[in-house]
């Protein structure tokens, strides 16, 4: 809690508005849909950065044919548990 992922550079910064997920395993060439506002950042099997972005309220990823990993923030009124499913859905849920 209280850091962001920097979709540019794929690090970590402090700041209280945002909660951050771990590194998250993904499956390479595949789509994760969100439902919440996300930064998020993709990462290659040694966890560098390959892409990040900024996405609005509920959207897709597309992962590239290399991606191993992501991070993601939210605001913590959005949501603050991050997960992968088997049926390749990336969830932000919200904690109530």
């Amino acid at each position: 809690m209280g850091k962001y992922v920097n979709w540019t550079t794929g690090n970590i910064a402090s700041n209280p508005a945002y909660n951050t997920s771990d590194f998250m395993p993904v499956e390479p060439d595949t789509d994760y849909f969100y439902n919440y506002g996300i930064h998020y950042a993709l990462y290659d099997e040694n966890k560098v950065l390959i892409e990040g972005k900024s996405g609005s309220y509920g959207g897709l990823i597309h992962t590239p044919v290399n991606a191993a990993f992501a991070r993601i923030s939210v605001y913590p009124l959005s949501g603050n548990t991050f997960s992968t499913c088997a049926d390749r859905i990336l969830i932000v849920g919200r904690v109530l």
